[in-house]
This record gives structure tokens, C-alpha cells and sequence, in this order.
């Protein structure tokens, strides 16, 4: 039923009675300045203002009562509802005729401006619905603020029944406060309309005499739940309630559907990462395990056969080739190590003070053959704070970097190694002239296994070393970036560790 045509309060009339007053003392304060008929007319402005603000009964009872105490205060005989004259009976009939067409034209504006107010309002909390449901990502959070917001509106009792596990019924996945009580009829319902994708309950065709209105948020492909609205002890819902219901429901389906898409995305996603994970660590296992193992194998195998041929100094290449390999061999297997253990959140910093030129001291010390072809440029700020990190980790990060930086730049050339004070932070970085990093690939050097665009299999690389270095750095709170080399050539990587005040250690008494 439209709000327009129920009947209408007291006050309405009460209204329409204190507008003739109004419109009665008013033209008697004109009368004297106006003739009789023009006085008509301010009557008619107060049937008129009464039928925009009211309803028809409303303005036809004001033009009644105008026409009546028109006729009765002034015209003549004065004081009397005898009409004598014709005009005199046109103006009451025309009073009437205003009230009937004011009427009906103040009720059409009504019933324009309430669905405008409804559409409005419709707009508004589908707009609102939107804007809350946009941000999550989780299902359950989805149903939950679905609940939250249809209970909010209508001011009704609200539950989501949820799929269970394949072939159980529906679970009560939320509900608004405090929880309704649900028999099993509900709960059959709601089977019936997740099973069909189809309402139930009150105002359909089946179980009509449910005080539940019961609707499935489905899609064609697939069903999310259904929906269950308790009218017990309410008004029947009225056609643009719910028409405004189904709108709730279709933005909350779809943004089930987005997080399911979304779900199944990122498990495509995770399973391709592992598919590509998985074949780069077969790939590298079988390269730097192999070819370390192969040259070690051929080496004792030439000192087993050959021994007695071989000189001193062919033995002598022979060992160290054997104990380089060996050494390689242990590197790899120890960034394994560290690495799965970046992975599982398990390593451990042992923190201590220490100052950065001592650790770039034992660097330098370890990588003293690696380097031996390259010229080491360090430039060190000198009273630079101490760092509170764990040295072992830090120094192993620092030596993948400059492990990295030999092995990938020419033969005598230079690598520059600085350290100095940023803000609140220290910043280290490793320089080489190498062939440098392209831009687009940058952002993927850190990734576990990636060895660039050409690969470094010629060098020896196992893509480990810089994820490591990151993972190690970033287990300090700090960062690592790359960047150009000096001067536009090679590369340049830079790390900020950040600084902590060390604490004063007291003053000795005397």
C-alpha cells in the first residue's frame, strides 16, 4: 500500500482547520481593500498549501470547510449558510473542484517524492554496503558484514547459513545480535532454497507461512549461502522493500564471487610459484651439486691413476682444485641451510655490538683469494657508531655481495667498497664495473633461484646469494637496494642497517 493512501492522522485535520482560521482572519483584515470576490483567493492559497502537505481527504475537508466559512462570515447574510446567489454557489462548488484536483495532484508528489526518498535511500545503503564489503578480501568476513548491514537497515533478525562440509546441511555461519532461535523448519528451508537457488518462506510459494523470508546468494555457477530474514511480529514487507532486499543481496553475492575468484587466484598463483620453485631448486641442485662433485671426483682420480707421474706442482693443482671445489661445494650447501631457515622464521640473531670496519675486516680476510684478481677500494667515514646486529650474519651478507660483484666483473678491475652514516642509518654498498642490471630486472634479482636474464651458469650461480643477503638484511630490520654503478657502469648495491644508540657504560668510581 502506498504511503499516500492510508488514512490520514487527526493532526492533518487539525492542520487544514487552523489554515482556514488563519486564511478566515486574514481576509478580514483585508476586506476593506479588497472586493468580495478576490477574497476567495486566499482560501484557495490555504486549500492548495494543505494539499501539497497533506493528502486528498486532508484538502478536500479544507475546501469544504472554506467554501463553509466563506458562505458563513462573508458573505450575505452574514452569519448564515444560505447561498442567495449564484456566484456565491459557484465559489463553494469551485472551492470543492480545487480541493479534489489539489488533492489528487498532492498525492501523485507525494508518491513521486517518496520513491524518489526510497531510491535515494536504496542508493545510499547499496552504496554503503559496497564501500564496506570493497575492502575485505576473506568470505567469512564478507557474510559477517553482509549480516551487519542488512540488520542494520531493516531492523530485522538476521542469519547466513554457509555450505558445510559436501552432503551435510547448512551451518550458521553469522548472525546478528543477539542470535535468533531457529527450528528445524528454518533450517530445512534453508536447504531447500540453497539446494533450488530459489526464495522461500514468507510472500512465496513455498512454505508461505514461514515468518522467515529465506533467499540463496547464488550465482549460476555456484551458491555462497542463503540468507534468512525473520518478519515474526512485523509488518508484511512491502513490494519496494523488496525490491530493495534483492539489491542487498545481488552486492553481497558478488562480492562472495570476488573473493572466491580471488582465492582461487592466489592458489593458482602459489601453485605456480611452487611448480617454479621446485624446478629451479631440481635445477640447481643439479648443477652446483654436480659440477663441483664431477671436478673433485676428476681430480682424486687423476691423483689415484697418475700419482706417481704427476710432479709436485701438478699435485699441488690437483689438491687445491679438490679443496676449492670442496669449499664451493660447502658454501652452496650452507645457503641451503640458511635459507630454509629464512623460510621457516627460525634463525636466530644473536645480536652484539660491534663496528662495521671490523666486519668488513673479516670479509675481506675470507675473500682474500676470490678477490685477488680485483682492486679493493674501501672508503670507510671514519667514527662511524657501532651496529647491535648478529656479525656472523651480516659478514656472511656482505661476502654473497662481494662474491657477486668478482664474479661478475672483468679481471682487474675495481670494486668499491664504502661505508658511511645515513641519517639513522648505516649504509654500506658494494660497486663494480661489470655489465650491470638491467632495469626490468631488478626487482626479481632477490627472488630465490633467479639467476638473470642469461643466467649465470657460466659463472657458477646458484640464484641463492642475494636472496639470502636480503633475507638476512631484512632479519635486522634493514634493506637492501640496487642501483647503477659509479659513473654508469656495473652495479652498485647498496645496504641500510639501522643504527641503535648504544647504551653509556657507567664511570668507574675512584
Amino acid at each position: 500500500m502506498d504511503q499516500a493512501s492510508y488514512p490520514r492522522p487527526a493532526s492533518d485535520y487539525l492542520l487544514a482547520a487552523a489554515v482556514v482560521l488563519a486564511a478566515l482572519t486574514l481576509a478580514l483584515l483585508v476586506r476593506p481593500w479588497l472586493p468580495l470576490a478576490n477574497l476567495s483567493l486566499v482560501f484557495l492559497i490555504g486549500v492548495l498549501w494543505v494539499s501539497v502537505r497533506t493528502g486528498p481527504l486532508p484538502a478536500l475537508f479544507t475546501a469544504l470547510l472554506s467554501a463553509l466559512t466563506y458562505n458563513f462570515f462573508l458573505t450575505e447574510p452574514h452569519y448564515s449558510l444560505l447561498i442567495q446567489h449564484t456566484d456565491e454557489l459557484l465559489t463553494v462548488g469551485f472551492f470543492l473542484l480545487v480541493g479534489l484536483i489539489g488533492g489528487q495532484v498532492a498525492a501523485r508528489l507525494r508518491r513521486q517524492m517518496l520513491a524518489l526518498r526510497v531510491a535515494n535511500d536504496q542508493a545510499r545503503v547499496l552504496l554503503d554496503l559496497g564501500r564496506r564489503l570493497a575492502g575485505l578480501s576473506n568470505l567469512v568476513e564478507v557474510q559477517r558484514e553482509t549480516v551487519r548491514m542488512l540488520s542494520e537497515h531493516m531492523r530485522l533478525a538476521v542469519v547466513l547459513f554457509a555450505p558445510g562440509e559436501e552432503g551435510q546441511p547448512l551451518i550458521l555461519a553469522a548472525h546478528s545480535e543477539p542470535e535468533p532461535s531457529l527450528d528445524d523448519r528454518i533450517r530445512q528451508s534453508a536447504d531447500w532454497a540453497f539446494a533450488h537457488r530459489r526464495p522461500c518462506g514468507l510472500q512465496t510459494t513455498t512454505q508461505a507461512e514461514l515468518d522467515w523470508r529465506l533467499l540463496p546468494l547464488g550465482l549460476e555457477e555456484e551458491c555462497f549461502g542463503v540468507v534468512g530474514i525473520s518478519y515474526c511480529g512485523q509488518a508484511q514487507p512491502t513490494t519496494t522493500e523488496l525490491t530493495a532486499l534483492d539489491g542487498l543481496i545481488a552486492h553481497a553475492t558478488l562480492a562472495m564471487a570476488r573473493t572466491r575468484l580471488t582465492d582461487h587466484l592466489q592458489q593458482a598463483r602459489l601453485g605456480e610459484e611452487t611448480e617454479r620453485l621446485r624446478a629451479a631448486l631440481l635445477s640447481s641442485v643439479s648443477h652446483d651439486l654436480r659440477t663441483p662433485l664431477a671436478s673433485m671426483i676428476g681430480a682424486a682420480s687423476s691423483l689415484r691413476a697418475l700419482d706417481r707421474q704427476l710432479s709436485a706442482e701438478d699435485r699441488d693443482e690437483l689438491l687445491e682444485a679438490v679443496l676449492s671445489e670442496g669449499e664451493r661445494l660447502d658454501r652452496y650447501i650452507q645457503n641451503l641451510l640458511d635459507m630454509t631457515r629464512l623460510g621457516h622464521g627460525t634463525l636466530k640473531l644473536e645480536r652484539d655490538w660491534i663496528g662495521i670496519d671490523d666486519i668488513l675486516g673479516a670479509v675481506l680476510r675470507r675473500l682474500r683469494d676470490a678477490l685477488r684478481s680485483h682492486r679493493v677500494i674501501r672508503v670507510i667515514e671514519p667514527d662511524l657508531p657501532l651496529l647491535y646486529v648478529h656479525p656472523a650474519l651480516i659478514e656472511q651478507a656482505l661476502i654473497n655481495l662481494l662474491e657477486n660483484a668478482a664474479k661478475f666483473s672483468p679481471s682487474d678491475s675495481e670494486i668499491r667498497l664504502t661505508a658511511n652514516r645515513e641519517d639513522d642509518a648505516l649504509r654500506v654498498s658494494v660497486s663494480d664495473q661489470g655489465a650491470g642490471i638491467a632495469e626490468a630486472e631488478r626487482a626479481r634479482i632477490f627472488d630465490m633461484f633467479y639467476t638473470g636474464r642469461d643466467g649465470d651458469r657460466g659463472k657458477h650461480g646458484s640464484g641463492l646469494g642475494l636472496a639470502i643477503c636480503s633475507g638476512m638484511i631484512g632479519a635486522h630490520g634493514g634493506r637492501i637496494e640496487v642501483m647503477d654503478g659509479l659513473d654508469g657502469r656495473g652495479t652498485t648495491f647498496v645496504v641500510h642497517l639501522p643504527l641503535i644508540e648504544a647504551p653509556v657504560k657507567p664511570e668507574s668510581g675512584t
